[in-house]
């Protein structure tokens, strides 16, 4: 096909948009890219020039047909995205000499012309595998080295990152791809995975948050909400989810443990190790004051230690209580009145919001049954007087179950699923870099160590850090995204 390229003289670079990555699109609109290219790669008439390159500060050189190709998605709460064009986050990928592919993609909202839905999961997944398929199909015509595809997403687009690392030509999404006139005759395995603060295993999310953030009784979603407290129902459900986590975490048999109380064994020595070592990796950067950085941190407190090199934070409900607050009630992702993204994000043709954490729905019965009602409340902080009172955050509905097809449809919907299968459903990216913010508190960190985990069981070169002060962002240092790019792919 015949690309039209546009010069952007402010970004020396060139662009191709818009362009169609199906033939059969459910969403025309949605499902498209935009190719941005860097000057020296492309000749004035819009041809691709084989004689450009580029040399990185640190000395690394590509050329138009070995540079990396950076796949952007800007999907954020599980919604429909249209192809971004270049903007704060993701113009450095340009700077830095990178092919930047962004594409847009089906979400959790989008309908047909007939109102239908179109979007929910794993509409979006399918949408990011289309476009790798149909690049990996037009490589001849374009810039770049399309074995060395990068995907990088944040929040929900870190868990679409995630997922298109895991499931490289996976069999079970070749009906959805087929559906939309996808390239099928290509691969959508891809190299390498840059995920920011994901959001993924939501069938555990709901366990995973009370365990880290069960210290905290009341919820601040922003700045324009009231905080919410919990009252006892919800305090009671929250203790069941966090004392379930534990087994969930075991099972999975990732060569670290967590002790029944949640707060001992390997997993957790590990993840707060990460913590600290992200404190300590900013407190070398802001040296010179680190002291008083300390001492302002522990807010009267001893929460942080430090020795002038190392950083020490051991007890995570301090750190919740004191450094990050809490920002979702509870549940956070399966809503009991079906508010969430993930609800929606799991409708169905017939019903637009659905349950869809197994997990979830155990302890929910459980507790609305009263096998939880003394355990639970024993494990319980005392509740204040205005907690006492407080009214619920949403109605309390009867217990549900979980259909067969819907655990088996959030199973495929999680990285974990595919990283820890015994026999290989998938072409696993070799690669992954996951970076999360150290305020983070839009889902619980055990979510992304334990992938980061997953990742090392599967023999997978994984990256994992957290960022300080950074909340749920792309969260970075300067230059790290663009050296280990470098370093996987130089």
């Amino acid at each position: 096909m015949k690309m039209e390229w546009k010069y952007l003289p402010a970004q020396d670079c060139y662009v191709a948009g818009n362009i169609s990555y199906c033939e059969a699109p459910a969403n025309p609109g949605l499902q498209t890219m935009h190719i941005y290219v860097p000057a020296c790669y492309m000749k004035p008439d819009g041809q691709v020039n084989p004689e450009g390159l580029h040399t990185s500060g640190s000395g690394v050189s590509y050329t138009a047909k070995t540079v990396p190709v950076i796949l952007y998605n800007d999907i954020g709460g599980y919604s429909e995205c249209k192809p971004a064009g270049l903007i704060d986050r993701n113009k450095e990928f340009v700077e830095d000499g990178f092919v930047l592919v962004s594409i847009g993609a089906r979400g959790r909202q989008s309908v047909d012309e007939k109102g239908n839905p179109t979007g929910k999961a794993p509409a979006a997944l399918v949408d990011l595998k289309a476009g790798v398929r149909w690049l990996r199909k037009h490589q001849n015509e374009l810039p770049g080295n399309y074995d060395r595809i990068i995907s990088v997403g944040t929040s929900a687009g870190g868990a679409m990152s995630s997922l298109l690392g895991a499931t490289g030509n996976s069999e079970y999404f070749l009906p959805y791809l087929k559906e939309i006139g996808a390239e099928m005759d290509e691969r959508d395995d891809i190299y390498a995975a840059q995920c920011y603060c994901p959001i993924t295993d939501l069938d555990h999310a709901d366990l995973a948050y009370e365990w880290m953030f069960q210290a905290k009784a009341v919820s601040t979603r922003s700045a324009r909400e009231l905080p919410v407290a919990m009252d006892g129902f919800h305090r009671d459900l929250s203790a069941g989810l966090a004392k379930a986590y534990p087994s969930y975490i075991n099972s999975l048999s990732l060569g670290a443990e967590l002790g029944p109380d949640g707060r001992s064994g390997s997993f957790y020595t590990g993840l707060m190790e990460k913590v600290s070592q992200s404190l300590a990796k900013f407190l070398q950067r802001n040296v010179g004051y680190a002291e008083s950085l300390v001492e302002e941190l522990n807010a009267g407190t001893d929460l942080i230690c430090w020795d002038g090199e190392s950083a020490g934070i051991t007890d995570l409900d301090k750190y919740v209580r004191v450094f990050i607050g809490r920002m979702k009630p509870c549940p956070s992702f399966d809503g009991l009145s079906l508010e969430t993204f993930e609800n929606q994000e799991f409708g169905t043709a017939d019903s637009p919001r659905e349950h869809f954490s197994a997990a979830t729905a155990k302890i929910f019965g459980q507790l609305q049954d009263g096998v939880l009602n003394g355990a639970a409340s024993e494990d319980t902080p005392a509740k204040t007087a205005a907690q006492e009172t407080a009214v619920p955050e949403s109605p309390i509905p009867e217990k549900w179950g979980i259909s067969p097809e819907m655990s088996d449809r959030a199973r495929h919907f999680n990285p974990l699923y595919y990283l820890l299968a015994p026999e290989k459903e998938s072409d696993i990216a070799p690669h992954y870099r996951i970076r999360l913010g150290s305020k983070d508190a839009d889902t619980s960190f055990g979510i992304s160590y334990s992938l980061y985990l997953a990742l090392q069981y599967a023999g997978i070169d994984a990256d994992y850090a957290l960022v300080w002060g950074l909340g749920h962002c792309n969260a970075d240092y300067p230059g790290e995204f663009a050296a280990w790019v470098e370093s996987i792919c130089g």
